[in-house]
């Protein structure tokens, strides 16, 4: 068994929680790293702190990670 993850709760993390879904990954999980309450199972999505993830991950064979960015490429500009 795998469990998808996806670092960080950020401005893409709907898009890439949405391109798992379609792909039909099962096991998602989301860790919020200014999250420090109990973990949420929310449309098929665990959304956990850091602190907690650790203990989830045990159970599972796999565990693969997705990096979410804090900002989208091109939203920078370089000031002259």
């Amino acid at each position: 068994m795998e469990a998808n993850v996806i670092l960080g709760n950020n401005i893409d993390t709907n898009v890439m929680v949405y391109k798992l879904k379609k792909r039909r990954a099962t096991n998602i999980f989301v860790v919020d790293y200014d999250y420090y309450g109990n973990t949420k199972f929310l449309n098929n999505v665990t959304y956990t702190s850091s602190k907690d993830a650790v203990n989830l991950f045990e159970e599972f064979d796999s565990v693969i990670f997705y990096k979410s960015l804090y900002i989208l490429p091109g939203l920078t500009r370089k000031r002259p």
